[in-house]
């Protein structure tokens, strides 16, 4: 009973410090890491799911704004008194404002990208570069560097490093897997692939995992004898 009504009390003192905005990324992870398990038990599931968020997209603030509100939501159920602070959810507006800045100018530029490949590939009547590019969207996105929640920020670099490997690992085993299904689907059900009006051409070289292996490997395409 006494640990019970510790933990009671140690889970009020660091909420409290959760709606003030005194506590550290990095301190919160660490302390729900050790005691979220025996918190489970002592708290409601609704007010335990509202603590054990999710990591965001956009930052580590925007994350511990979403915990934030967590921690007043059972303070207020519970009629403790609390301070609030915005110091989370300014900084977590910026993250927000600086995400999408970032995505918009990603988008702006992916579309400048396909409407000069859509304009060079459409000079090719075999539409071989149509082909060569769906690969190579394949190898592109098995390279992306892999996003890493703000829940790891407490890991070292080493160990940060670890899982980046083993996210991007686990992302190219499945765009391979994508391949090997289309490859399939081609070979055994009669699957055409056609963009922009082009039927691409299938084995030129080899089957779409071949092609996308060796791409990854750095390997680069077959002069086409019929480009300039």
């Amino acid at each position: 009973m006494a640990d019970m009504q510790n933990l009671q009390d140690e889970l009020q003192a660091v909420l409290l410090r959760l709606a003030a905005c005194q506590i550290e990324l990095t301190e919160w992870q660490a302390w729900w890491s050790a005691h979220s398990s025996a918190v489970k038990k002592l708290i409601s599931p609704g007010d335990f799911s509202r603590l054990n968020r999710a990591p965001s997209l956009y930052g580590p603030n925007s994350f511990m704004e979403k915990c934030q509100v967590g921690a007043e939501r059972y303070l207020q159920k519970m009629q403790i008194p609390f301070s609030h602070s915005g110091v989370y959810a300014r900084a977590a507006a910026e993250e927000q404002r600086i995400y999408n800045q970032k995505k918009d100018a990603e988008m702006a530029e992916n579309q400048r990208e396909a409407q000069a490949r859509l304009e060079r590939n459409r000079r090719d009547p075999e539409g071989l570069p149509f082909y060569r590019d769906f690969v190579d969207i394949f190898v592109k996105r098995a390279k992306q560097k892999p996003y890493l929640p703000a829940e790891l920020a407490a890991f070292s670099p080493e160990q940060q490093a670890l899982v980046a490997d083993w996210l991007q690992d686990e992302r190219y085993i499945a765009l391979s897997d994508v391949l090997a299904d289309l490859d399939w689907q081609i070979v055994c059900n009669e699957l055409e692939l056609h963009q922009h009006g082009f039927k691409m051409p299938y084995m030129t070289y080899d089957d779409l995992l071949h092609d996308f292996t060796c791409r990854m490997q750095g390997d680069e395409w077959p002069k086409d004898t019929t480009e300039e």
